[in-house]
């Protein structure tokens, strides 16, 4: 199925009506979508796609010569460079075409010779060229460093680059659309609007059995994925493993994480700093902090997957290697709206906007034992936000609201407060100064 991704879409339908040669690079995390976005352009424009495999630069050349032989009824020519095989190409295209080569990682990892002898084919031969060439790559460390950064030999060559995000959680009813909202928030924590991922869920079973299916079985790919993610992106693999079990497991400050893996303090920047830069960690200080300069930092992971995995299935591998399914699943039920507290704040925040919340910036707060969801400023106004994964009553309410008034910040002087409350279901209460909202508002959006 594919879902969303017009803008995505049209980035690239104006890439190709430009006229111009173009040089776009597209990554982002395995199994987002990149791929089938490129397909979708098949349906309009002439599109030459080359999945690329691990080999050595002549190999590499001559078996895309092969496929593009294959696909216009030619004899392959004999050909053991790219710039030969490119200028074999152009010779039986009579039209403007997108010339895509998947995985370009591969192709680097096979042969890393290959980011120098594109840059010479695009400076003397392609950049004079009709087409459209488009580097797509799942590997985020390796589409960054060696094909983005400013020490690459491709850098400046680039005209237009997108790295594709996760899906809108809005979408997740084109492909469960006969689970309720609630169910959907459940997938959210798991999947995390991974198009791949949620293609794998059937809302023909509840959420346990479609976690089972995918997580219980070692043959299923969900069950091994967040292990060949590391593995992908990383040295070092059981380490990262450790440090992410250690986060999953609560430990969100460099000394907790430490003392949990047995290494020193002084060890785990660089190991955080390289997960940071791959999407699945993020580090937050309270609102209004320097990420550069505040020493109260916290570490969360971001990947809803990684999330899911390593606090739930990490742990139990063994018991689910050897067929023990049914203690693992009922740790889950038992703890699952717990999880899904800090989860359904996350969704809140990728929400805040399409929700008409004015806020210019936002972010949790904490000081000294006193921590509030999500603190946000617009110009005037200050706005307090508590996210709960519950149904809020009248009293629930004036609980939270009393709390959230108690504590005090350091941003209201000068500013008019306002307070939002977003629980899974509200009773309605209206003040002037408060805004609620429940789950089928966000999922109206």
């Amino acid at each position: 199925m594919f879902a969303d991704r017009e803008d995505e879409l049209k980035t690239l339908e104006k890439a190709y009506e430009s006229g111009r040669s173009e040089f776009v690079v597209i990554y982002g995390r395995r199994r987002i979508g990149k791929t089938a976005l490129v397909k979708q352009l098949t349906k309009k424009y002439p599109v030459i796609y080359y999945l690329a495999e691990k080999l050595p630069l002549e190999q590499q050349a001559m078996d895309f010569s092969s496929q593009v032989a294959d696909e216009f009824d030619r004899f392959p020519p004999d050909v053991d460079n790219w710039k030969e095989a490119f200028e074999f190409t152009l010779q039986i295209t009579d039209e403007r075409v997108i010339i895509a080569i998947d995985e370009f990682p591969y192709l680097i990892q096979g042969d890393d010779r290959i980011l120098s002898h594109f840059q010479k084919l695009w400076d003397e031969l392609l950049s004079e060229e009709n087409i459209v060439l488009v580097l797509i790559g799942s590997s985020i460390s390796v589409m960054e460093n060696e094909v983005l950064d400013y020490k690459s030999p491709l850098f400046g060559r680039r005209t237009k680059q997108m790295e594709i995000d996760a899906l809108p959680f809005q979408c997740y009813r084109d492909f469960l659309p006969n689970y309720s909202s609630e169910d959907l928030v459940r997938v959210y924590g798991v999947c995390g609007g991974v198009p791949a991922y949620l293609q794998r869920f059937e809302d023909s079973k509840d959420i346990w059995e479609n976690i089972s299916d995918n997580f219980f079985d070692q043959d299923e790919y969900m069950f091994s994925e967040p292990d060949f993610i590391l593995q992908q992106e990383l040295r070092e693999p059981s380490t990262y493993r450790m440090i992410l079990k250690a986060i999953s497991g609560g430990k969100h400050r460099l000394g907790k994480i430490a003392d949990e893996i047995h290494r020193p303090v002084t060890d785990l920047p660089r190991y955080l700093s390289r997960l940071e830069r791959i999407r699945i960690v993020k580090k937050e200080v309270p609102y209004g902090k320097s990420i550069e300069k505040s020493r109260n930092t916290r570490y969360v992971i971001q990947d809803n997957l990684m999330s899911f995995y390593f606090k739930y299935i990490y742990p139990h591998r063994g018991l689910i290697i050897k067929g023990n399914k049914e203690g693992p699943l009922e740790k889950i039920k038992q703890d699952y709206d717990r999880y899904l507290g800090r989860l359904y704040e996350k969704l809140v925040k990728e929400n805040i906007h399409e929700l008409g919340l004015p806020v210019v910036e936002y972010g949790r707060w904490w000081h000294k034992g006193k921590e509030i969801d999500i603190i946000g400023e617009s110009e005037n106004r200050l706005f307090k936000c508590e996210v709960k994964w519950s149904s809020l009553d009248r009293s629930d309410i004036s609980k939270i609201l009393d709390d959230l008034k108690d504590k005090k910040t350091p941003f209201e002087d000068g500013k008019d407060v306002s307070y939002v409350i977003v629980g899974r279901d509200v009773e309605y209460i209206e003040r002037e100064d408060l805004h609620l909202f429940d789950l089928e508002d966000i999922m109206n959006i």
